[in-house]
């Protein structure tokens, strides 16, 4: 994560957040980065009891898991057991990563080939290679979202 290009710079999310702003920053900043994430894979495993809010979409991943497990596809050095591959382009399944995305052991954003989304440890870890717009934008998000806009940071390497 420490690679940085000249128009865009890594964010993190102050370890002095509430809840509500983790969760906006989490969202917010997939939303933001859609366009540019070219592959996402998420783990449908929680440090925490899954919240009630994302129970279906718990229930709809745990689904997919349990197909791929029944056709024999889990690549199993390529996946984990619990990794399910989105494609963010498509709307249920960019609504199933919003929704599990702040509450999961970890989940990946690539765009040509390099990291630009990092969502780990259960909502405690996080860093987004942000654009200058995309950081504008996850801002507003973060505010609409009853966030605290301030403490999106840079993230120090």
């Amino acid at each position: 994560m420490s690679r940085r290009s000249a128009t865009s710079l890594w964010y993190t999310v102050s370890s002095h957040a509430d809840r509500n702003t983790v969760i906006a920053a989490y969202r917010g900043s997939l939303t933001v980065q859609r366009p540019r994430i070219d592959n996402f894979t998420i783990d449908v495993l929680s440090g925490e009891p899954w919240p009630a809010e994302v129970e279906t979409a718990v229930a709809a991943l745990r689904q997919r898991l349990e197909q791929r497990r029944d056709r024999r596809l889990l690549r199993l050095f390529a996946l984990g057991a619990d990794t399910v591959e989105l494609d963010l382009e498509v709307d249920e399944d960019f609504a199933l990563a919003v929704a599990i995305a702040p509450f999961t052991i970890g989940g990946t954003g690539i765009s040509n080939g390099a990291i630009i989304w990092d969502g780990n440890d259960t909502g405690t870890s996080v860093a987004f290679d942000l654009t200058e717009d995309e950081h504008t934008q996850l801002m507003r998000y973060i505010a609409v979202h009853r966030g605290d806009h301030q403490s999106l940071i840079p993230l120090v390497t």
